[in-house]
């Protein structure tokens, strides 16, 4: 399994970082097995590695405090980035995404964003850490984006989730660990002669049991 934690490092995110610590830690701490690798990625107006691919899970929880939040969200085009990474890496991988708002500026839209994380075949958990966009949604406000980072994670197997309070921050991220340690790899032959575009796709349990999956792919 290979994770790349991508944390938003604007300005907003500053009071938060002892909670991301802590909490990045104990999601490294729970999630890493001998043979798996966690990448802490930064991002403002660009992204900065802030760890290379390590088993070392003190190692990833050091280095959150190596970066003072300064500047804008830029969401887009480093989720771009990190999905193009993770599909040069084998077997099981996974985005953690944690951010304090909507895109700022990026070169690439979200409409970029659903196509390309259903052609990468990466799971993508977004974590929106907002309270006044929490707030506004109940008007209608930043609902569409809300929505549509959702169906990201749908798309690509994963969770979603929106929270008011950095405290709120380990038991989602032991969540997500708890559910990649529960994951399966499943490889199958599609027809060679299929158009390249997005295909649906359905897998049944015969034990009754609710599956998360990837809704598609691309041959």
């Amino acid at each position: 399994l290979t994770v790349i934690l991508l944390i938003d490092y604007s300005e907003s995110m500053l009071e938060e970082l002892p909670v991301v610590k802590e909490a990045a830690r104990q999601f490294a701490k729970t999630l890493l097995r001998q043979q798996d690798r966690i990448a802490v990625v930064g991002f403002n107006q660009r992204s900065f590695w802030m760890t290379g691919y390590t088993n070392n899970f003190e190692a990833a929880a050091a280095s959150v405090d190596r970066v003072k939040p300064i500047g804008e969200t830029h969401l887009y085009d480093p989720v771009i980035e990190m999905l193009f990474a993770l599909q040069k890496q084998p077997g099981r991988r996974a985005l953690v995404l944690l951010t304090d708002g909507v895109d700022q500026g990026s070169k690439f839209t979200l409409d970029n964003v659903v196509h390309y994380a259903r052609y990468a075949g990466v799971p993508i958990y977004p974590i929106i850490k907002n309270r006044r966009l929490t707030t506004l949604m109940r008007f209608g406000v930043g609902r569409l984006e809300s929505r549509r980072l959702g169906q990201i994670a749908r798309d690509t197997g994963a969770s979603y989730f929106i929270i008011q309070k950095e405290r709120e921050l380990p038991a989602v991220y032991a969540h997500i660990a708890e559910e990649l340690r529960q994951q399966y790899q499943i490889a199958f032959y599609s027809d060679v002669s299929t158009a390249d575009q997005w295909h649906s796709l359905s897998v049944d349990d015969r034990g009754g049991h609710q599956l998360r999956i990837p809704r598609g792919y691309f041959p």
